[in-house]
């Protein structure tokens, strides 16, 4: 996808992305207005109308659709901005928001400073389509957990009780333990967990093999206790780049979570822990959970740092040294534990 490069072009069009439609706004390299329309998003509609545009810089804001629309408008040889909404205040603070006034404010500003749209780097198609994986299995494993709390719940109204086990094999557990009146209503709960294990197995699976086809990286990363397979694959994921990554996360910014938010600091006042941002990737935040409470039960070597200045956990130490793995190995710092 060509990025934004902050040279002048002769035009520069400003798209409000729509669910069923979008509006459009084109600017001239003066800034008059050449044209402005309305297009349905979808892939033909959008080719037919940038393929027969001249080459132009294309602004739109980051949404369900921007990945897909960027890479099309790319291929059509254009100019390609993600813009940002978090931080354009001119546009969700609008008093007189339209459709037509988005597209309007966004060709505007790519015309004058891409960097005022802070640009958003969208990851790769087979990237997106392999995130997808994981995230699919992260919704089957929530909704699998929301059924067993259900029939533990539901024999517990009735003074049973189902007895603790694992969760992939809590469907065949629990059904000696269904109370007569229940049957009815917990038994296709109960085969319904059961096939949610099955396919969830299916996905661990899949994640492992391509985990080691497609990404190699992952067995650098499974060095570090606690990271198997699903973890490393997230954070090689959210990531894709390890050229992104600028820094190794400092001390109290809550890397853990994967939402590498810094802390504000000024000359008098120093740096503090603070909490983590909700602004970073929702799973590579529950894969450091997950690294954390999987880090509890394994014995780190004295030289392993704690980064985290509030808690000393060893997950968020993981989780910075999982972020240096991924730079490219001339900005490494040395790796002085293996995992035995």
């Amino acid at each position: 996808m060509q990025q934004a490069t902050g040279s002048a072009v002769e035009r520069t069009v400003g798209l409000d992305l729509g669910d069923r439609t979008s509006r459009y706004y084109i600017l001239s390299r003066e800034g008059t207005l050449l044209e402005e329309g309305r297009i349905a998003t979808t892939e033909a509609s959008l080719r037919r109308r940038f393929s027969s545009l001249d080459r132009a810089r294309v602004a739109f804001e980051v949404g369900a659709h921007s990945p897909w629309v960027g890479r099309l408008v790319a291929d059509c040889g254009h100019e390609v901005i993600a813009a940002n909404p978090r931080q354009i205040r001119l546009i969700y603070e609008n008093q007189r928001k339209s459709d037509r006034a988005d597209a309007e404010y966004l060709a505007r500003l790519a015309r004058l400073d891409p960097k005022l749209l802070a640009p958003v780097t969208h990851r790769g198609e087979q990237a997106q389509a392999d995130l997808a994986l994981l995230r699919s299995r992260d919704m089957l494993v929530r909704v699998r957990a929301d059924l067993v709390n259900h029939v533990r719940g539901s024999v517990k109204a009735v003074g049973r009780r189902v007895p603790k086990c694992s969760t992939p094999v809590f469907a065949h557990r629990a059904e000696a333990h269904v109370p007569e009146p229940l049957e009815a209503a917990l038994r296709p709960v109960l085969t319904t967990i059961a096939q949610l294990s099955e396919q969830i197995h299916e996905l661990d699976r899949q994640v492992e093999e391509i985990a080691r086809k497609d990404y190699p990286e992952t067995e650098v990363l499974r060095q570090v206790p606690g990271v198997g397979s699903l973890t490393a694959l997230c954070y090689v994921l959210t990531l894709e780049d390890p050229s992104r990554s600028s820094g190794s996360p400092g001390p109290g910014t809550g890397c853990c979570e994967g939402s590498w938010s810094r802390p504000l600091t000024t000359p008098s006042v120093p740096s503090v822990p603070t909490r983590t941002s909700d602004a970073g990737e929702k799973n590579s935040r529950h894969a450091g959970a997950r690294t954390r409470r999987n880090a509890r039960s394994w014995p780190l070597p004295e030289n392993w740092p704690s980064c985290c200045t509030a808690c000393g956990a060893p997950g968020r130490s993981t989780s910075r040294y999982v972020t240096t793995r991924t730079r490219p190995r001339s900005r490494r710092p040395p790796n002085d534990y293996v995992r035995s």
